[in-house]
């Protein structure tokens, strides 16, 4: 369980095409019972609109760009992510970075997802 202080609103609505905000944050807990302290800053942007298509069909989308820095003791982590979110499904796909990632157009995730209905 990870706190944050304070929270991370990693959307802001009403969510726009110009929607830009930076969030700098404490965040304490346990990870598999490990004790976790970082500083971390979220630099969050809409930088693109259009349609998205996954298994659960085709929406129009903002795409949600988060560049993530933290910093704990000597450790320090980059990532970058995107999330392409659709008005009343909220996000309909996702893709994280590797750590360390500095293209922004990184062409491998180290994560993805997308949403799917089950009929």
């Amino acid at each position: 369980l990870i706190t944050y202080d304070p929270p991370v609103d990693v959307v802001r609505f009403p969510l726009t095409p110009t929607s830009r905000w930076t969030i700098e944050t404490r965040a304490e807990g346990r990870v598999q019972h490990v004790a976790f302290n970082a500083d971390e800053t979220y630099e969050i942007a809409v930088d693109g609109t259009g349609d998205v298509v996954v298994p659960a069909g085709r929406f129009p989308v903002l795409r949600v760009r988060t560049v993530l820095d933290r910093s704990a003791g000597p450790l320090s982590d980059h990532r970058i992510s995107y999330a392409w979110v659709a008005e009343c499904w909220g996000r309909v796909a996702y893709a994280g970075s590797a750590a360390n990632e500095t293209n922004l157009l990184f062409t491998t995730a180290e994560q993805y997802w997308r949403l799917t209905l089950r009929e």
